[in-house]
């Protein structure tokens, strides 16, 4: 399937909302949330696949560290490497902008997810007890370092 990542620009908030409805694990953000993102600039992407989004992430730089925020990809563009080009693109926009670390929480149960952020060398770095609501469930924290010229 051919992508495109860009940043997240307002027009896509709507897209955003409904993609992250189809995702039970992804952050249940408000459109305000999502407006902010695309007002401060923040590193967050959006993946076109034929013809419409497909997926997001949003992140924001905090000194030389980012924290991924949220991360969903719509039902039917699943298990097509997506989620990898969007963490890749937001790994590159690290590099070229004098990030050294990337951050984010995962779902303790969402072993999917904690694969995938590992095979992406991202490690564990600690937990949150109870973090999570609907169900409850720890946050499993996790870091990568990004390799900046």
């Amino acid at each position: 399937m051919r992508v495109t990542i860009r940043q997240l620009e307002a027009r896509d908030i709507d897209t955003v909302l409904e993609i992250q409805a189809q995702c039970r694990e992804a952050s249940p953000w408000l459109r305000n949330d999502y407006q902010a993102l695309v007002r401060d600039a923040a590193p967050c992407f959006v993946a076109e696949a034929e013809g419409g989004l497909a997926a997001f992430l949003a992140a924001r730089k905090l000194a030389d560290e980012m924290e991924i925020l949220n991360l969903a990809v719509a039902r039917a563009a699943r298990r097509q490497g997506i989620a990898s080009q969007l963490l890749t693109a937001a790994m590159k926009w690290s590099e070229q902008n004098g990030i050294n670390k990337i951050h984010l929480e995962v779902r303790a149960s969402n072993a999917a997810a904690r694969g995938f952020y590992e095979s992406r060398s991202f490690r564990a770095t600690g937990t949150r007890p109870n973090y999570y609501r609907n169900p409850t469930d720890d946050a499993l924290l996790m870091a990568a370092s990004v390799r900046t010229p």
